[in-house]
């Protein structure tokens, strides 16, 4: 028994909910019906091997249909509903899906029209779902039926893509089973249980939302998960389900605690754990939020390739540990590289990615610089392509933002490099302070901290960082930085 179905969905009690959204909750049953009329829909199409684009912003009826596509021996490829013309056309003619699976109109853009129209541009024959719903379908079949696309041969069961620093999509191949090992380590570091109820805001397309709506069914816990990111609304969902756990990146969670503050105090004092991933986390980060004593803030290190590889108790020092099962090393630069048993299959169709993050001798490149403290744990320094590269030096984002998120007026902190004339680069921060006019204390602080080419060059100020899938979006501030620059 290998697909998603049978892996997380057999042994479910059937009336217990283990869905809940904002257009309602589900059981295992209500799940099971919807996929099986999907599996009915795609039948006749014999799926197998074909690559099938979903891009269904309605989490209940994406989920039944992954798990149709996936029972039927087709390779999913999710599609986030965040992308806008260009990069949405960008992955679908990398891809070139068999069939694909989309909303009509989503947040005021027309996802249908824009497929459409790359369809017809395409030269190979494509079967278009479109739906204003996502549950009433409109089939249509646009190209010449005699230039059928070829098949995958190889086993792959997702192609999942991921934002690269660049802004290039990256098509991440995947089984089942990579998604079963990644799951594991969110249940072993929240000791996830029947009966909790938790709360998510990874998006559901994304590697770890797919992830943990796995291991979730599997263990009979309740899976919160917001159909889009709108704070109200996703605290509203947080009181009404009333949460015990959570998982979130650090920059949803300053966005949402203020909110939570004040429309659910009651859930955020009884909250159990809370688990940080998908950015730079720091011990700082728990000494910014009132939860409660007992409830355990746990940083998550890992990678949609490989899964989870470091956790922290973030109550302490952000000192990190292995999970079991995985090998390291250290290379000569201080990146950390590692082996485990369920790492991912390869970059789609880009066998020169795959060879980059491959040694010859089978270890992973993570591609972030670590080092051993004194006492056997690991540091994380920052990611080794985000290295801002001044004027000869090297300058590690995360250390810099480590240290603004020391000064009390320092509410977020996000560092990158710009280019500048003479260094090259130059170091910029993205900040949110409480009080925007004692921006320039912050270098005078700075500067008696860390090595004088680290401090910023520049310090931003912001209402709020922009988020992209859970994360600070660089490139829009990058952008940001560059337009105001001239």
């Amino acid at each position: 028994m290998n697909t998603f179905f049978d892996r997380y969905m057999q042994t479910q009690d059937r009336s217990k909910t283990i869905l809940t959204t904002f257009t309602g909750s589900y059981n295992a049953a209500e799940l099971t019906q919807q996929m099986d009329a999907y599996v009915d829909l795609l039948h006749n199409k014999k799926i197998r091997g074909k690559r099938v684009a979903v891009l269904v912003p309605h989490v209940f009826s994406y989920v039944s249909l992954i798990m149709a596509i996936n029972k039927l021996g087709g390779v999913v490829s999710p599609i986030s509903s965040s992308y806008r013309s260009d990069d949405l056309k960008q992955i679908l003619s990398f891809l070139d899906p068999h069939i694909v699976f989309t909303i009509t109109t989503h947040g005021g853009f027309p996802f249908a029209h824009e497929v459409e129209e790359w369809a017809k541009s395409s030269d190979n024959y494509t079967v278009l779902y479109k739906s204003d719903d996502s549950f009433q379908w409109e089939e249509r079949n646009i190209g010449d039926m005699s230039r059928e696309k070829p098949d995958e041969a190889a086993p792959i069961d997702f192609i999942s893509f991921t934002s690269g620093s660049t802004g290039v999509p990256k098509g991440l191949m995947l089984q089942t089973s990579n998604l079963e090992a990644l799951g594991q380590c969110f249940k072993d570091t929240s000791d996830m249980r029947a009966g909790d109820r938790l709360f998510v805001t990874a998006p559901a397309s994304s590697v770890m939302g797919l992830a943990i709506i796995s291991v979730g069914f599997k263990q009979g816990a309740q899976i919160i998960l917001p159909d889009s990111f709108e704070l109200p609304l996703m605290v509203k969902l947080m009181k009404d389900s009333n949460i015990n756990k959570m998982l979130t990146t650090p920059s949803i969670l300053k966005a949402i605690y203020p909110f939570a503050e004040q429309m659910a105090p009651v859930t955020i004092a009884n909250l159990e754990f809370c688990g940080l991933a998908g950015e730079v986390v720091t011990e700082e980060i728990s000494n910014q939020f009132s939860f409660n004593d007992k409830c355990r803030i746990s940083g998550i290190y890992g990678c949609s390739e490989h899964g989870g590889i470091l956790d922290c108790d973030l109550r302490k020092k952000a000192q990190w540990s292995l999970y079991s099962g995985i090998d390291y090393k250290i290379d000569l630069d201080g990146e950390l590289l590692v082996r485990t048993p369920h790492g991912f299959l390869g970059y789609y169709k880009r066998e020169d990615l795959t060879s980059q993050v491959w040694t010859l001798d089978g270890w992973f490149r993570t591609g972030d610089l670590v080092r051993m403290n004194e006492d056997n744990k690991f540091e994380i320094i920052g990611r080794k392509k985000d290295l801002i590269k001044k004027g000869g030096q090297q300058v590690a984002p995360g250390e810099v933002e480590h240290i603004l998120l020391q000064h009390p007026n320092v509410k977020q902190a996000v560092v990158l490099g710009a280019p500048h004339p003479v260094y090259g680069e130059q170091v910029v921060a993205f900040t949110v302070l409480h009080d925007a006019t004692s921006v320039k204390e912050l270098y005078p602080f700075c500067s008696g901290r860390i090595a004088g080419y680290k401090v910023p060059d520049a310090i931003e100020v912001l209402s709020e960082i922009p988020i992209v899938q859970g994360k600070a979006d660089k490139i829009t501030l990058r952008k940001m930085f560059l337009a105001k620059k001239g």
